[in-house]
């Protein structure tokens, strides 16, 4: 369980966080494990159910405070990024400053198998791609078993400036 911020509600819960060493030193790495479901729900779509609820909801203030320490001020368009994706590379950042690693690593294990479904594989490989893009709009898409990094985000609240971060898909095929 890793804390985004200081409101009230769920945590970030990585499927599995650790710490790597490197000639650099200690690497923090958290991990998102996949078949094919998708990486939650759009952020507009996140944001218009929070908006309907009866309660006071702190997600637009979580989303908006996670939103401009990856993307700044100068925030795109995100309302066609997966939520998840959005708060697992923030989590990463915010794990490895807690282990006080020299980077950071948000990595897709996505397990692949006879059960899984084709079109449901491909929308997570394309909201995988999208969310690198409008993270990182000069790199390139992110193939199975490589990193793409370093990058940097502007941070602010939990969420490390100046943290090299890795983002990284690996692929398991079984059967």
């Amino acid at each position: 369980k890793i804390p985004l911020d200081l409101f009230p509600g769920e945590t970030r819960n990585a499927d599995l966080a650790v710490i790597g060493k490197a000639r650099v030193g200690k690497i923090g790495v958290t991990i998102e494990a996949k078949a094919d479901e998708a990486f939650g729900e759009t952020i507009g779509d996140t944001l218009a159910k929070a908006s309907k609820v009866s309660y006071k909801s702190n997600v637009p203030k979580r989303i908006a405070a996670l939103s401009e320490a990856m993307f700044g001020q100068s925030c795109p368009d995100i309302n066609d990024l997966r939520y998840q994706l959005l708060h697992g590379t923030a989590a990463s950042l915010i794990f490895a400053r807690k282990q006080n690693a020299v980077a950071a690593a948000f990595i897709v294990l996505e397990f692949r198998g006879p059960k899984c479904k084709t079109e449901n594989l491909e929308r997570n490989s394309r909201d995988f791609d999208l969310f690198v893009k409008v993270l990182s709009p000069r790199s390139p898409n992110p193939t199975s078993g490589n990193l793409i990094g370093p990058l940097s985000v502007p941070g602010g609240g939990f969420v490390p400036s100046g943290l090299p971060l890795f983002i990284g898909k690996a692929v398991l095929n079984n059967g």
